[in-house]
């Protein structure tokens, strides 16, 4: 069979699904090196190629990837004090912070596109 997923025990949560795309996509940031702007459309266009997401799950991917970030960092500074991890999302909220709407207008385009692909 083909691998069509991965099961993150450790972070596991009922929660809406948005959640986890966010949380994949923040960990792929902070792993993968630059440019990210080929990343981020990458990988949501592989993500709703198998799992669409409606007009209002892609909005509120960046918020809720603000979120989940700025929540990280307070746990890294109170806990491990992991400078280099620290460092990494401090990086990707600086990026994301520049980006918004650019960010914004890529997974409005992918949500384009896979009404059109409906069509």
């Amino acid at each position: 069979g083909r691998v069509t997923g991965l099961i993150d025990f450790d972070s596991l949560v009922e929660a809406p699904r948005i959640v986890d795309v966010q949380n994949a996509l923040g960990y792929v940031l902070m792993s993968a090196v630059l440019p990210w702007g080929a990343v981020v459309p990458g990988f949501m266009r592989g993500y709703c190629e198998v799992a669409p997401l409606s007009p209002t799950e892609l909005r509120l991917i960046w918020p809720v990837m603000i979120d989940r970030l700025a929540w990280l960092l307070s746990n890294e500074i109170a806990g491990t004090h992991d400078n280099r991890r620290i460092f990494r999302i401090l990086r990707v909220l600086h990026w994301l912070s520049k980006r918004r709407d650019k960010f914004e207008t890529i997974l409005m385009r992918i949500g384009d596109q896979q009404h059109q692909r409906k069509l």
